[in-house]
C-alpha cells in the first residue's frame, strides 16, 4: 500500500471538518515523521495582515519549502479526462499560490506554529525559498501537464508539481528534509517532459537513489529505458523499512530534546550550572535540533546503527563507551557518551570532558555532546552544545587523544541489504 492511501479516504476524516483542511492536517502529520516536528509548520501566516501564507512551510536553517495542497471536495470525484482536467486546473492554482508564498516569505514576516505548539516568527529575509511545491489529491493514471504550466517563478525559483500520493511516497523514500531539498534541487534541472509528468514520480526517485543523482537534462525516454533495470520494488521497500529502524534511533535524539527534565538543575555539576539554560529557554535546544537535522539519511542511518550496537554492547558488559562523528561537510562535531545506569551528575561531568576534548582534538569550535543510556536503562538523555572555546586547554589536552575516538562511517548507497541479525529485537530492550 502506498503511504498516502492509508489516510486518503473519507473514513479517516472527521465529519465536522472540511475535507481540504483535514487533508492538509493529515499531510502535515505524515510529513513530520521525516521532516521532524520543529521544522514543519501548518498554515503559517503573514505577520502584517494575519493571512495564510501557505498550507505547509518546511524550514531547515535558512532554507524553506512553500507547499500548497488541493484536495477533492466531499462530493464524488470525476473520472477519466474530467478528473485529469480537474487535477490540472488545481495544480495551476496551487502553483500560482506557491509562487505568491515564495515572493511573500522573502519580503514579509511570517508567524508559524509547529506541532509542539510553539510559535516561531521569521522576519523578512530570514528564509531563502528553495522552491514551491504544488500538490493535488489525485489517484488516477499518470498524465502530462500542459505546456503553459510555469515551472519557475519570474525570479527563477523552481515550482514542482506532484500528485499528493507521489509527494508522500517521495517523503517516505527519501526520509529526511535535507534529502528532499537536494532531490528537488536536482529535479529542477531535468527536462520538462519528465517534470511535467504527474502520478509517476516513483521511477524518478528510485533512479535517483540507485544512481546517487539526477543527471541534468534527464529525459522521459531515458527514464523509460532505466525502468527495466530498476531493483525489484518490493525488495527495495523492504530494505528501506530496515534502514528506517536505525534512522529512527537517530531522529529520536532530536525528539528527546523536547523531554528535558524540568528539575535538571538539581543534578548538574555545580561548576557547570552557570552554563545551563532553563527548560523554558529554547535557544540552545533549537540550535542543537537544527544542527542534528542537517544530516542526510545515510549519515543518520550509520550513526543510528552504531549507536544501537554500542548501547547493546554496554547492556552486555556494563562498560561505558564513547565515539565521535565528524561530517566534513559540516563545521561541527557530534560526540556520544553511552553509559550504563549511573549517577546523573557524574555522567554529565564525563560528557563535559568528552565535549571539551573533542573541541581540542578536532580544532573545531562547535561540538554537540549527547549522553545516551544503554538499552536496558531507563535513564534519560543529556546534551551539551558549545560553539566557542570555553575550556582551559592545558587541563584537557592531555586527555583528548585518549578520550576522543572517531567512528569511521562508510556511507554506502541507500539500497544496500541489511542482515536481519543486526536489527533490534524485543529482547534487546528487556
Amino acid at each position: 500500500m502506498n503511504p498516502s492511501e492509508v489516510f486518503l479516504t473519507g473514513n479517516n476524516l472527521e465529519m465536522s471538518k472540511q475535507r481540504g483542511s483535514a487533508i492538509e492536517e493529515l499531510t502535515d502529520e505524515f510529513c513530520k515523521r521525516s521532516f521532524l516536528r520543529d521544522f514543519l509548520f501548518l498554515r503559517p501566516e503573514w505577520v502584517s495582515i494575519n493571512r495564510e501564507l501557505a498550507d505547509l512551510l518546511a524550514v531547515l536553517d535558512d532554507k524553506c519549502l512553500c507547499i500548497q495542497i488541493k484536495a477533492r471536495g466531499n462530493d464524488s470525484p470525476p473520472s477519466g479526462q474530467l478528473l485529469v482536467d480537474w487535477a490540472t486546473k488545481q495544480l495551476v492554482v496551487a502553483g500560482r499560490q506557491a509562487a505568491g508564498a515564495i515572493r511573500k516569505v522573502v519580503t514579509s514576516g511570517v508567524s508559524a506554529t509547529h506541532s509542539w505548539q510553539e510559535n516561531v516568527v521569521f522576519h523578512a529575509g530570514d528564509l531563502i525559498p528553495v522552491c514551491g511545491i504544488a500538490l493535488v489529491e489525485y489517484l488516477g493514471p499518470p498524465f502530462v501537464l500542459t505546456t503553459e504550466v510555469k515551472h519557475q517563478t519570474p525570479k527563477g525559483i523552481p515550482i514542482h508539481y506532484f500528485s499528493l500520493n507521489d509527494f508522500l511516497n517521495l517523503v517516505d523514500l527519501l526520509g529526511t528534509l535535507p534529502d528532499i531539498i537536494e532531490y528537488l534541487r536536482q529535479r529542477a534541472s531535468i527536462s520538462d517532459d519528465v517534470k511535467s509528468m504527474v502520478g509517476n514520480e516513483r521511477d524518478l526517485c528510485v533512479t535517483y537513489l540507485l544512481d546517487g543523482h539526477l543527471r541534468s537534462g534527464l529525459s522521459y525516454k531515458e527514464l523509460e529505458t532505466k525502468r527495466s533495470h530498476l531493483i525489484d520494488v518490493g525488495e527495495f521497500f523492504d530494505r528501506k523499512r530496515k534502514h528506517n529502524i536505525f534512522v529512527d534511533f537517530y531522529n529520536g535524539l532530536i525528539d528527546e530534546l523536547h523531554h528535558q527534565d524540568p528539575d535538571k538543575l538539581s543534578y548538574q555539576p555545580p561548576e557547570l550550572t552557570k552554563y545551563v539554560k532553563p527548560v523554558s529557554d529554547r535557544t540552545s535546544y533549537l540550535e542543537i535540533a537544527t544542527q542534528l537535522n542537517k544530516l542526510p539519511y545515510i549519515h543518520r542511518r550509520e550513526i543510528g546503527k552504531h549507536l544501537f550496537q554500542t548501547a547493546k554492547a554496554i547492556k552486555g558488559d556494563g562498560k561505558t563507551r564513547m565515539f565521535s562523528y565528524r561530517n566534513l561537510g559540516q563545521p561541527w562535531v557530534l560526540t556520544f557518551l553511552v553509559t550504563p545506569s549511573m549517577d546523573r551528575t557524574s555522567r554529565i561531568r564525563q560528557l563535559n570532558l568528552l565535549v571539551a576534548s573533542a573541541q581540542i582534538q578536532y580544532g573545531c569550535q562547535s561540538v554537540i555532546g549527547i549522553a545516551c543510556p544503554s538499552l536496558d536503562s531507563n535513564q534519560g538523555y543529556d546534551y551539551i552544545f558549545i560553539d566557542k572555546v570555553t575550556y582551559n586547554e592545558k587541563e584537557v589536552r592531555k586527555f583528548a587523544p585518549r578520550i576522543v575516538k572517531t567512528t569511521e562511517i562508510t556511507l554506502t548507497p541507500f539500497p544496500e541489504p541489511v542482515d536481519d541479525f543486526l536489527l533490534p529485537k524485543d529482547e534487546d530492550f528487556e
